[in-house]
């Protein structure tokens, strides 16, 4: 695989993976807000659904963060270590 068909990959799985967050997120806004309609507010069902949402963002954040590394030069990759910069958007 060549660079540019590797870039390509990344950016399709990119648009790809994004479309399936957002689509994850605006459907948990209409879940909670269908539910707020039928049930008190303190339930826990709203716990759950509050972290599926920040567990969705987190991948966002993943991505976000990886193809931001993957557009870097080869000399510009190497300065960044990627574990340390995806664990810090995991925390």
């Amino acid at each position: 695989m060549t660079d540019k068909e590797l870039a390509e990959a990344l950016e399709l799985f990119n648009h790809k993976l994004k479309n399936q967050l957002h689509s994850v997120g605006i459907n948990l806004d209409v879940l909670r807000s269908k539910l707020k309609k039928k049930i008190p507010a303190e339930n826990d069902l709203f716990k759950h659904l509050d972290l599926v949402s920040e567990q969705s963002q987190k991948i966002n954040d993943v991505v976000f963060e990886f193809m931001k590394y993957s557009k870097l030069s080869d000399k510009d990759r190497k300065k960044v270590n990627l574990r340390k910069k995806l664990e810090g958007v995991l925390k």
